[in-house]
């Protein structure tokens, strides 16, 4: 038969150290023999925290407060660019535009302005200014749309500086990306831009590779008009990027 087990006595139990208590005593005992130790970690675990919530909160205002200086100027331009002409709304907006690069050209605004005042400096017909934001925007995006839209801007810059041969390049790679939103104007400017350079096959070539990729395409239907065209009347005025 088994041994009956010997019951422990409410007083018994109180008087057995409790264990938790007994932990806590020797955390509280270490505690002061390392005080000082504890409390160098212990301020540098909460500078360090204070630290990444304040870069954290910095980086967000900054990101939001680039987003609102592009805006401003956005529109600052759209009104100018009714009231006066591309011309005169570049040269007002300008200074807005270069401080807010000086400022935030690290920011997803800043970056996305880059664009936006290339564009500007390309209708105001400073194709030089824009060629040069063009160029450093491409380092600020990953995404092809993005990367095409800026190529596509280049095209047109080199274009308005009368270098057709370096224009034909950014059009070209713009229509060879697969997922290119842009391929059909693409495509029409590089048929566009070869029959100005006397080249009327590779003309040809580019509206025939834009009627059979792009059929129902606005551009396709230019480029049937263009085809149907004397080789010597197939240029056309190029649209804005």
């Amino acid at each position: 038969m088994a041994k009956k087990a010997k019951k422990i006595t409410r007083k018994e139990l109180l008087n057995q150290p409790d264990e938790f208590l007994t932990l806590s005593s020797r955390l509280f005992q270490y505690a002061l023999e390392h005080k000082y130790q504890l409390l160098c970690a212990l301020g540098g675990l909460i500078v360090l925290v204070l630290m990444i919530s304040g870069f954290r909160y910095s980086s967000m205002k900054k990101a939001d407060e680039a987003f609102a200086r592009l805006e401003e100027g956005r529109t600052k331009y759209e009104t100018l660019l009714e009231e006066k002409g591309p011309q005169q709304a570049y040269e007002q907006v300008r200074a807005d535009f270069r401080q807010l690069l000086e400022d935030y050209s690290g920011q997803t605004g800043g970056k996305f302005a880059r664009v936006i005042f290339a564009d500007i400096c390309y209708r105001g017909r400073q194709p030089d200014e824009a060629i040069e934001l063009y160029n450093a925007a491409l380092g600020d995006f990953d995404d092809s749309f993005y990367r095409n839209t800026i190529l596509n801007g280049l095209g047109y810059a080199y274009e308005e500086k009368q270098d057709l041969e370096k224009a034909v390049t950014y059009f070209q790679q713009v229509a060879a990306s697969p997922d290119s939103v842009l391929k059909a104007q693409a495509l029409f400017n590089v048929g566009r831009l070869y029959a100005a350079l006397g080249e009327f096959e590779k003309s040809k070539q580019s509206f025939q590779r834009l009627t059979s990729e792009q059929p129902d395409s606005l551009y396709a239907d230019l480029a049937r008009d263009r085809s149907a065209e004397e080789p010597q009347q197939a240029v056309g005025t190029p649209t804005s990027p």
